[in-house]
Formats: structure tokens, sequence, C-alpha cells
């Protein structure tokens, strides 16, 4: 069993402050995870800077698993995911 499942992609840096908005942020989230956009919506999505980056950080739970997306604000590409095993 594989308890942690962590991916980040290289990407171009992109430091504008455009932003695709939350909406968007946890579609993508629920796509590349395979859940349900309601188990999505039931964690957090957080607009923050990362590293001069503008991002939405979004965590949620489902089943023994956590899942954590951080997603480009301005284009919506996904940057870093990570799964958790929790028990």
């Amino acid at each position: 069993m594989i308890k942690e499942y962590s991916i980040e992609y290289a990407h171009k840096k992109n430091t504008s402050k455009e932003k695709i908005g939350k909406k968007a942020a946890r579609k993508k989230a629920a796509k590349a995870s395979g859940k349900k956009l309601s188990v999505v919506k039931a964690g957090t999505c957080k607009y923050k800077k990362d590293s001069g980056e503008w991002i939405y950080e979004v965590k949620f739970k489902n089943g023994n698993y956590k899942y954590e997306y951080e997603i480009l604000a301005p284009t919506g590409k996904i940057v870093e995911m990570e799964r958790k095993y929790l028990k």
C-alpha cells in the first residue's frame, strides 16, 4: 500500500495577480483527484502567495486520505499535488 504520494511539476514562474477563482480551482482539484466536487468543496481553498507566485491551495479529505493541490491562480495549472494516508 502506498501511504504517501507527492508530485511537483516543473513550470515557468508566473507572478501575475490574475486569478481563475476558487470555484474553478476546486473543479481542477476534483478532476485531477477523480473525486466529486462536493467532496472537494467540503475542504479548504486558500488564495495565497507562495515563492513569489499566486496560487490556490486546495485541501480536502476523502476516506482515509488527505489531498492537497497547489494550483496557479492565473492559469489553473496544477503545480503540486500530494495524497497522504491518514491511518
